[in-house]
Protein backbone atom coordinates (compact mmCIF):
# COMPACT_ATOMS: atom_id res chain seq x y z
CA UNK A 1 0.00 0.00 0.00
CA UNK A 2 1.70 2.85 -1.08
CA UNK A 3 1.70 5.98 1.29
CA UNK A 4 3.17 8.70 -0.78
CA UNK A 5 2.42 12.54 -0.45
CA UNK A 6 3.18 15.75 -2.31
CA UNK A 7 1.61 18.32 -0.86
CA UNK A 8 3.05 20.61 -3.60
CA UNK A 9 1.54 19.66 -6.76
CA UNK A 10 -2.27 21.06 -4.82
CA UNK A 11 -0.44 24.78 -5.02
CA UNK A 12 0.86 24.27 -8.72
CA UNK A 13 -2.45 23.02 -9.75
CA UNK A 14 -4.93 25.43 -7.99
CA UNK A 15 -2.73 28.21 -9.57
CA UNK A 16 -4.51 27.72 -13.16
CA UNK A 17 -7.47 28.46 -12.24
CA UNK A 18 -10.90 26.06 -11.78
CA UNK A 19 -11.13 23.52 -13.79
CA UNK A 20 -14.16 20.60 -14.33
CA UNK A 21 -13.71 17.31 -12.91
CA UNK A 22 -15.36 15.53 -15.50
CA UNK A 23 -17.62 12.25 -15.51
CA UNK A 24 -19.17 10.99 -13.35
CA UNK A 25 -19.38 14.52 -11.73
CA UNK A 26 -20.63 16.59 -14.84
CA UNK A 27 -24.06 16.36 -14.75
CA UNK A 28 -26.44 18.76 -16.43
CA UNK A 29 -29.09 18.21 -13.29
CA UNK A 30 -26.64 18.86 -10.90
CA UNK A 31 -27.33 21.88 -8.15
CA UNK A 32 -24.48 22.67 -6.80
CA UNK A 33 -20.83 22.92 -7.06
CA UNK A 34 -17.79 21.61 -4.37
CA UNK A 35 -14.43 22.98 -5.44
CA UNK A 36 -11.43 21.14 -4.27
CA UNK A 37 -8.34 23.16 -2.41
CA UNK A 38 -6.56 22.51 -5.73
CA UNK A 39 -9.17 24.34 -7.96
CA UNK A 40 -11.06 20.79 -9.43
CA UNK A 41 -15.03 21.84 -9.84
CA UNK A 42 -17.12 18.98 -8.92
CA UNK A 43 -21.21 18.89 -10.27
CA UNK A 44 -23.08 16.87 -7.60
CA UNK A 45 -26.63 16.67 -6.13
CA UNK A 46 -27.24 18.05 -2.57
CA UNK A 47 -29.93 15.18 -1.87
CA UNK A 48 -26.71 12.75 -2.29
CA UNK A 49 -25.03 15.14 0.32
CA UNK A 50 -27.51 15.55 2.12
CA UNK A 51 -28.74 11.90 2.53
CA UNK A 52 -24.85 10.53 3.46
CA UNK A 53 -23.74 13.44 5.84
CA UNK A 54 -25.09 15.42 8.65
CA UNK A 55 -22.48 18.37 7.87
CA UNK A 56 -24.30 19.19 4.74
CA UNK A 57 -28.08 18.43 5.49
CA UNK A 58 -27.33 21.07 8.21
CA UNK A 59 -25.77 23.59 5.49
CA UNK A 60 -28.36 23.17 2.64
CA UNK A 61 -31.13 21.65 4.10
CA UNK A 62 -33.50 23.10 7.29
CA UNK A 63 -35.21 26.74 7.74
CA UNK A 64 -33.75 28.32 5.64
CA UNK A 65 -30.59 26.72 4.61
CA UNK A 66 -31.60 26.76 0.44
CA UNK A 67 -31.46 30.31 1.00
CA UNK A 68 -28.37 31.17 2.84
CA UNK A 69 -25.97 30.13 -0.14
CA UNK A 70 -27.88 32.60 -2.28
CA UNK A 71 -27.80 35.18 0.10
CA UNK A 72 -24.40 34.94 1.12
CA UNK A 73 -22.42 38.66 -0.45
CA UNK A 74 -19.65 36.42 -0.75
CA UNK A 75 -20.99 33.45 -2.12
CA UNK A 76 -19.80 32.25 -5.60
CA UNK A 77 -21.83 31.09 -8.51
CA UNK A 78 -20.90 29.29 -11.54
CA UNK A 79 -23.43 28.61 -14.81
CA UNK A 80 -26.31 29.38 -11.59
CA UNK A 81 -25.25 27.04 -9.08
CA UNK A 82 -23.34 27.75 -5.80
CA UNK A 83 -19.99 26.74 -5.25
CA UNK A 84 -18.69 25.37 -2.18
CA UNK A 85 -14.62 25.70 -1.37
CA UNK A 86 -13.66 22.45 0.21
CA UNK A 87 -10.32 21.68 2.04
CA UNK A 88 -9.78 18.32 0.65
CA UNK A 89 -7.55 17.98 -2.93
CA UNK A 90 -9.41 16.74 -6.22
CA UNK A 91 -7.83 13.40 -5.91
CA UNK A 92 -9.29 13.32 -2.04
CA UNK A 93 -12.46 14.44 -3.27
CA UNK A 94 -12.97 12.51 -6.29
CA UNK A 95 -12.64 9.49 -4.17
CA UNK A 96 -15.35 10.52 -1.46
CA UNK A 97 -17.78 11.20 -3.69
CA UNK A 98 -17.48 8.26 -5.84
CA UNK A 99 -18.85 6.57 -2.19
CA UNK A 100 -22.30 8.04 -3.07
CA UNK A 101 -22.81 7.49 -6.37
CA UNK A 102 -22.83 4.13 -8.08
CA UNK A 103 -19.68 4.47 -10.37
CA UNK A 104 -16.89 2.42 -10.14
CA UNK A 105 -15.07 1.73 -7.15
CA UNK A 106 -12.68 4.43 -5.12
CA UNK A 107 -9.09 3.81 -5.43
CA UNK A 108 -8.22 3.51 -1.97
CA UNK A 109 -4.81 1.37 -1.87
CA UNK A 110 -3.12 4.46 -0.86
CA UNK A 111 -2.22 4.54 2.80
CA UNK A 112 -2.54 8.63 2.30
CA UNK A 113 -5.61 8.77 0.67
CA UNK A 114 -7.52 6.22 2.61
CA UNK A 115 -6.49 8.61 5.64
CA UNK A 116 -7.57 11.65 3.98
CA UNK A 117 -10.86 10.06 2.99
CA UNK A 118 -11.65 8.94 6.76
CA UNK A 119 -11.25 12.31 8.22
CA UNK A 120 -12.98 13.80 5.33
CA UNK A 121 -15.83 11.23 6.32
CA UNK A 122 -15.39 12.22 9.92
CA UNK A 123 -15.16 15.99 9.72
CA UNK A 124 -18.43 15.92 7.16
CA UNK A 125 -20.44 13.01 9.67
CA UNK A 126 -21.13 10.93 7.56
CA UNK A 127 -24.37 8.75 8.80
CA UNK A 128 -23.08 5.21 8.03
CA UNK A 129 -19.48 4.40 7.11
CA UNK A 130 -18.99 2.86 4.11
CA UNK A 131 -18.46 -0.82 3.90
CA UNK A 132 -15.99 0.05 0.99
CA UNK A 133 -13.93 2.07 3.58
CA UNK A 134 -13.95 -0.53 6.07
CA UNK A 135 -12.88 -3.06 3.69
CA UNK A 136 -9.93 -1.15 2.67
CA UNK A 137 -8.71 0.02 6.30
CA UNK A 138 -8.73 -4.06 7.16
CA UNK A 139 -6.60 -4.52 4.54
CA UNK A 140 -4.06 -1.64 5.68
CA UNK A 141 -4.11 -3.65 9.09
CA UNK A 142 -2.34 -5.98 7.48
CA UNK A 143 0.78 -3.80 7.36
CA UNK A 144 -0.08 -0.36 8.98
CA UNK A 145 -1.86 -1.88 12.14
CA UNK A 146 -1.05 1.11 14.56
CA UNK A 147 -2.29 3.71 11.99
CA UNK A 148 -5.05 1.72 11.26
CA UNK A 149 -6.04 1.65 14.95
CA UNK A 150 -5.61 5.51 15.64
CA UNK A 151 -7.82 5.99 12.50
CA UNK A 152 -10.55 3.70 13.59
CA UNK A 153 -10.27 5.47 17.03
CA UNK A 154 -11.56 8.90 15.49
CA UNK A 155 -14.04 7.10 13.47
CA UNK A 156 -15.34 5.12 16.11
CA UNK A 157 -14.99 1.77 14.12
CA UNK A 158 -14.61 -0.85 16.98
CA UNK A 159 -14.46 -3.91 15.28
CA UNK A 160 -11.84 -2.58 13.21
CA UNK A 161 -9.77 -0.89 16.11
CA UNK A 162 -10.09 -4.69 17.88
CA UNK A 163 -8.85 -6.24 14.48
CA UNK A 164 -5.55 -3.76 14.36
CA UNK A 165 -5.36 -4.25 17.91
CA UNK A 166 -4.79 -7.82 17.50
CA UNK A 167 -2.10 -7.60 14.30
CA UNK A 168 -0.22 -5.12 16.62
CA UNK A 169 0.76 -8.05 19.05
CA UNK A 170 3.18 -9.57 15.52
CA UNK A 171 5.50 -6.18 16.74
CA UNK A 172 4.12 -5.05 19.68
CA UNK A 173 5.66 -1.13 19.52
CA UNK A 174 2.45 0.22 21.33
CA UNK A 175 1.55 3.42 19.10
CA UNK A 176 5.30 4.08 17.85
CA UNK A 177 4.80 3.93 13.91
CA UNK A 178 1.88 6.53 14.23
CA UNK A 179 2.56 9.77 12.92
CA UNK A 180 2.57 12.88 14.82
CA UNK A 181 -0.38 14.71 13.35
CA UNK A 182 -2.52 11.05 13.84
CA UNK A 183 -1.52 10.62 17.70
CA UNK A 184 -4.50 13.15 18.62
CA UNK A 185 -6.82 10.93 16.96
CA UNK A 186 -6.47 8.61 19.91
CA UNK A 187 -8.03 9.83 23.19
CA UNK A 188 -5.71 8.85 26.62
CA UNK A 189 -8.04 6.14 27.29
CA UNK A 190 -7.57 4.11 24.32
CA UNK A 191 -3.92 4.34 24.02
CA UNK A 192 -4.11 2.84 27.32
CA UNK A 193 -6.33 0.54 26.49
CA UNK A 194 -3.82 -0.61 23.60
CA UNK A 195 -1.03 -0.44 25.86
CA UNK A 196 -2.82 -2.43 28.54
CA UNK A 197 -3.85 -5.43 25.82
CA UNK A 198 -0.10 -6.15 24.77
CA UNK A 199 1.18 -5.97 28.06
CA UNK A 200 -1.58 -8.65 29.24
CA UNK A 201 -1.40 -10.67 25.83
CA UNK A 202 2.37 -10.82 26.57
CA UNK A 203 1.61 -12.03 30.20
CA UNK A 204 -0.93 -14.94 28.70
CA UNK A 205 1.51 -16.00 26.38
CA UNK A 206 4.46 -16.15 29.16
CA UNK A 207 2.18 -17.97 31.28
CA UNK A 208 0.99 -20.22 28.80
CA UNK A 209 4.97 -21.09 27.70
CA UNK A 210 5.37 -21.71 31.52
CA UNK A 211 2.23 -23.84 32.46
CA UNK A 212 2.57 -25.79 28.81
CA UNK A 213 3.92 -29.17 31.48
CA UNK A 214 -0.02 -29.02 32.97
CA UNK A 215 -1.86 -29.12 29.84
CA UNK A 216 0.00 -32.46 28.30
CA UNK A 217 0.57 -35.80 29.09
CA UNK A 218 4.48 -36.55 30.18
CA UNK A 219 4.39 -38.59 27.00
CA UNK A 220 4.47 -35.84 24.82
CA UNK A 221 7.33 -34.56 26.57
CA UNK A 222 10.99 -34.78 24.42
CA UNK A 223 12.95 -36.59 26.83
CA UNK A 224 11.47 -36.70 30.04
CA UNK A 225 11.64 -39.22 32.85
CA UNK A 226 9.73 -39.76 35.50
CA UNK A 227 11.15 -38.30 39.51
CA UNK A 228 13.24 -40.80 41.18
CA UNK A 229 13.54 -43.12 38.26
CA UNK A 230 17.24 -43.46 36.55
CA UNK A 231 17.55 -41.62 33.59
CA UNK A 232 17.60 -43.33 30.08
CA UNK A 233 21.40 -45.05 30.21
CA UNK A 234 22.24 -43.27 26.72
CA UNK A 235 21.05 -40.07 28.09
CA UNK A 236 23.87 -37.37 29.48
CA UNK A 237 22.10 -34.40 29.42
CA UNK A 238 21.61 -32.58 32.92
CA UNK A 239 17.42 -32.81 33.66
CA UNK A 240 15.33 -30.66 36.23
CA UNK A 241 12.54 -31.36 38.27
CA UNK A 242 9.18 -29.42 37.29
CA UNK A 243 5.70 -29.84 38.07
CA UNK A 244 3.04 -30.91 36.18
CA UNK A 245 -1.35 -31.05 36.71
CA UNK A 246 -0.68 -33.95 39.47
CA UNK A 247 2.68 -35.38 39.68
CA UNK A 248 6.69 -33.84 38.78
CA UNK A 249 8.54 -34.92 35.52
CA UNK A 250 12.19 -34.94 35.25
CA UNK A 251 12.97 -32.77 31.83
CA UNK A 252 16.43 -32.52 29.83
CA UNK A 253 17.79 -29.19 30.50
CA UNK A 254 18.16 -28.25 26.42
CA UNK A 255 14.33 -28.02 26.64
CA UNK A 256 14.14 -25.85 29.42
CA UNK A 257 16.46 -23.39 27.84
CA UNK A 258 13.86 -23.79 24.80
CA UNK A 259 11.25 -22.16 26.67
CA UNK A 260 13.75 -19.12 27.85
CA UNK A 261 14.08 -18.70 24.02
CA UNK A 262 10.80 -18.84 23.17
CA UNK A 263 9.59 -16.36 26.45
CA UNK A 264 12.59 -14.19 25.07
CA UNK A 265 10.85 -14.06 21.56
CA UNK A 266 7.61 -13.16 22.96
CA UNK A 267 8.45 -10.09 23.47
CA UNK A 268 9.43 -9.34 19.97
CA UNK A 269 6.33 -10.93 18.66
CA UNK A 270 3.13 -12.16 20.73
CA UNK A 271 2.09 -14.74 18.89
CA UNK A 272 2.01 -19.36 19.31
CA UNK A 273 4.56 -19.06 16.18
CA UNK A 274 7.36 -18.16 18.02
CA UNK A 275 7.31 -21.19 19.37
CA UNK A 276 7.54 -22.99 15.88
CA UNK A 277 10.49 -20.71 14.44
CA UNK A 278 12.71 -22.78 12.17
CA UNK A 279 15.51 -20.89 13.73
CA UNK A 280 14.57 -22.18 17.30
CA UNK A 281 14.05 -25.54 16.00
CA UNK A 282 17.31 -25.94 14.87
CA UNK A 283 19.53 -24.22 17.70
CA UNK A 284 17.53 -26.41 20.01
CA UNK A 285 18.06 -29.87 18.37
CA UNK A 286 21.31 -28.84 17.96
CA UNK A 287 21.69 -29.05 21.97
CA UNK A 288 19.86 -32.38 22.29
CA UNK A 289 22.11 -33.67 19.57
CA UNK A 290 25.14 -34.03 21.53
CA UNK A 291 23.00 -37.00 23.71
CA UNK A 292 22.28 -39.99 21.51
CA UNK A 293 19.07 -40.60 23.63
CA UNK A 294 17.53 -37.00 23.45
CA UNK A 295 18.74 -36.65 19.18
CA UNK A 296 16.18 -39.81 19.07
CA UNK A 297 13.15 -37.61 20.21
CA UNK A 298 13.15 -34.99 16.89
CA UNK A 299 9.80 -35.84 16.13
CA UNK A 300 8.28 -35.71 19.56
CA UNK A 301 9.57 -31.85 19.67
CA UNK A 302 8.69 -31.16 16.61
CA UNK A 303 5.03 -31.84 17.71
CA UNK A 304 5.79 -30.42 21.08
CA UNK A 305 5.96 -27.22 19.73
CA UNK A 306 3.26 -27.16 17.72
CA UNK A 307 1.16 -28.18 20.43
CA UNK A 308 2.65 -24.91 22.18
CA UNK A 309 2.24 -22.85 20.03
CA UNK A 310 -1.14 -23.50 20.06
CA UNK A 311 -1.36 -23.07 23.47
CA UNK A 312 0.21 -19.56 23.84
CA UNK A 313 -2.38 -18.87 20.77
CA UNK A 314 -5.46 -19.72 22.51
CA UNK A 315 -4.07 -18.12 25.68
CA UNK A 316 -3.73 -14.91 24.37
CA UNK A 317 -7.15 -15.37 22.15
CA UNK A 318 -8.68 -15.33 26.02
CA UNK A 319 -7.80 -11.44 26.47
CA UNK A 320 -10.08 -8.52 25.68
CA UNK A 321 -9.69 -5.11 25.14
CA UNK A 322 -11.79 -2.45 26.17
CA UNK A 323 -11.94 0.89 24.16
CA UNK A 324 -14.24 2.94 26.38
CA UNK A 325 -17.05 4.75 24.05
CA UNK A 326 -16.38 2.78 20.93
CA UNK A 327 -17.43 -0.54 22.47
CA UNK A 328 -21.39 -0.86 23.32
Amino acid sequence: MSNEFRPGEYVEEAERGPREAGPPFDDEDADIILRSCDGVDFRVHKLFLIKAFHTFDDMLRGTDEAGCLDAASDQEFKDGLAVVSMTESRRILDRLLRLLYVVSKPDLDSLADLRAVCIALDKYCVRSFPALVADALSRATQEHPEIVFAIACRCCLADIAHRAAKVTLRQPRQLIPVPYEDIEFVRVGHYHALVLYQAECLAAARTATATILSVIGKNSIPGASNVGSAPPRSCRCRRVQRSMRQSAVMIPMWVIDYFGEVSNGLKDEIAGSVATKPRLHISTLESASVCDYCTLTKQKFVSFTEALSRHIDYEVSKIKMRLQDLDK
